[in-house]
């Protein structure tokens, strides 16, 4: 009898344990991002080109991203068919170096239900951007919206 009730406590206690390793993970923000809600994306320039770091930034939905820079004359700018922060207006979506953006929401293909969930797996979940300086652009990296 006091055997099972030993296993019986080290069942309950691997299950609890088990339990707080799967939902830690969901509680912690992607590398980048912190607990204000806000992910960091550092636009790096060399000569004429410049590249963000890192490429592809894991964003969950609900947070903000800002694109830091060496001056205000940095952008990202979406696709107009594919932006994270709202529905497609058919307009280029450009949000401006050291501003941060609008919360991403998604689009029809990933975000919140209805719409297909933010997964790994997902491919409508990589919005592509371009970072332009001025008028010219000088990269091409994405964003990546996580759940």
């Amino acid at each position: 009898m006091r055997l099972l009730r030993i296993c019986g406590y080290w069942s309950l206690l691997l299950l609890l344990l088990g339990t707080s390793s799967c939902t830690r993970k969901l509680a912690t923000a992607p590398p980048g991002c912190d607990a204000t809600k806000t992910c960091i994306v550092t636009i790096v320039v060399n000569n004429d080109s410049c590249v963000a770091q890192p490429d592809q930034q894991d964003v969950p939905l609900g947070y903000t991203v800002t694109w830091k820079a060496p001056d205000t004359t940095y952008s990202a700018r979406f696709l107009r068919t594919k932006t994270p922060f709202q529905t497609s207006t058919g307009k280029v979506t450009v949000v401006p170096a050291g501003s941060p953006s609008k919360p991403v929401t998604g689009d029809n293909s990933c975000g919140p239900t209805p719409n297909p969930p933010p997964t790994s797996t997902n491919t409508g979940c990589y919005f592509n951007y371009d970072v332009y300086h001025g008028d010219k652009a000088c990269g091409d990296p994405g964003i990546h919206m996580v759940n």
